[in-house]
């Protein structure tokens, strides 16, 4: 190997200044990048509903087997990938570190 090989004598691309806080990370989430594996299925909702055994009643029914007597039970929805894709990408448009011109 000659000496000086490892050099080049064009200009190197300026290297971005990472702020304290701020991770480095996709600018999409996707399969490929593992995104999907760690997040599908992480994210879940719970909505409450009316129950339909004891919505027409003054009192729920005692032992009621949907709502246990509440008169309202909840459910689980997981979040879709989908949701969670647009949701990172909002994250992103407005967190970025916008790049800073280079001084001359």
């Amino acid at each position: 190997m000659k000496c000086g090989a490892l050099y080049s004598a064009e200009p190197s691309a300026p290297v971005a200044v990472v702020p304290d806080g701020y991770p480095i990370m996709p600018h999409h989430l996707t399969a490929e990048n593992g995104a999907k594996a760690l997040l599908l299925g992480e994210f879940k909702l719970r909505v409450i509903t009316e129950c339909p055994e004891c919505c027409e009643l003054e009192e729920p029914t005692e032992g009621c087997d949907i709502c246990n007597a509440e008169g309202e039970y909840g459910q689980k929805h997981t979040v879709p990938w989908d949701q969670i894709k647009f949701i990172y990408s909002k994250a992103v448009e407005g967190l970025a570190v916008k790049a800073e011109p280079a001084k001359s």
